[in-house]
């Protein structure tokens, strides 16, 4: 028993992976594990994982548009602005308790943006390890295969530098075109999540200012509020590295074969 713990332990390393790395590399075990003669894993599979994450993003730009559509009504309320809302005749001055519910209908939107931008960074993550298999473990490029499935950002890919993730290109950028690619993609990223940013500090501030202290204002305040800090503790606990024990030895584990007749 002490030589075994003794093995497994010279068998364990630490690394620093985010969620979603951890995600990546425990389904690229799950397909390796599947038998090529008889698998679980196959194209049917695939399309199913396409289908779900359609019906996913289509979902989490509903919630974006929805989440653009409330900040601007917080803002119109914090501005002293009055407007009618259409086919009903009601103004925003008659809604009693209108700048509460705006602030839970904000923060809670963005609570289930957030389980859905999570869902959907794994979603991709099963595709992008199921292309990886089928183009013989990143032999081929398998962003063309998931591409040719699934709708992708492109512009990401061609301005990257490392243009094939697993492989190296016999054309590659010298320093101005790497400048250039790095700030062609980073210049987008950082004006998106300077709106996100933008969006939380309006929500919070628009929670601490516009919300009267009453019973039911408390009480929305603070549920709004902890929507808001857990919206953005599950964004980052996805991407942010933790330290992580990978042990070897459950890596060169293998399955019974499925496809082997019983004796």
């Amino acid at each position: 028993m002490k030589n075994s713990s003794k093995s497994a332990e010279q068998n364990t390393f630490r690394t620093m992976l985010s969620a979603q790395a951890r995600s990546r590399l425990l389904f690229d075990r799950e397909l390796a594990l599947d038998s090529s003669e008889n698998p679980v894993y196959n194209q049917k599979t695939l399309e199913g994982l396409i289908s779900q994450r359609e019906v996913l993003e289509k979902q989490k730009a509903g919630m974006i548009r929805n989440i653009a559509l409330l900040i601007f009504s917080m803002y119109l309320v914090a501005n002293g602005q009055d407007i009618e809302v259409p086919w009903i005749n009601l103004r925003l001055s008659d809604v009693p308790g209108l700048n509460s519910l705006l602030g839970l209908a904000s923060t809670s939107g963005l609570l289930f943006l957030a389980f859905a931008m999570v869902s959907s960074g794994a979603y991709t993550g099963l595709i992008e390890q199921f292309t990886k298999k089928l183009s013989i473990n990143g032999l081929l490029d398998p962003d063309i295969l998931t591409a040719s499935l699934t709708t992708q950002q492109l512009f990401l890919k061609i301005f990257r530098v490392r243009f094939h993730t697993f492989q190296e290109v016999h054309i590659k950028p010298t320093f101005e075109g790497r400048l250039v690619y790095n700030l062609a993609i980073f210049l987008p990223v950082l004006i998106l999540l300077g709106m996100f940013g933008a969006a939380y500090l309006f929500i919070g501030y628009f929670l601490f200012q516009h919300i009267p202290n009453n019973y039911f204002g408390i009480g929305s305040k603070a549920l709004s509020i902890g929507m808001l800090f857990a919206s953005l503790f599950i964004n980052l606990a996805s991407l942010l590295p933790l330290r992580q024990r990978w042990q070897l030895s459950e890596l060169d584990t293998p399955l019974p074969d499925r496809s082997a007749k019983k004796v």
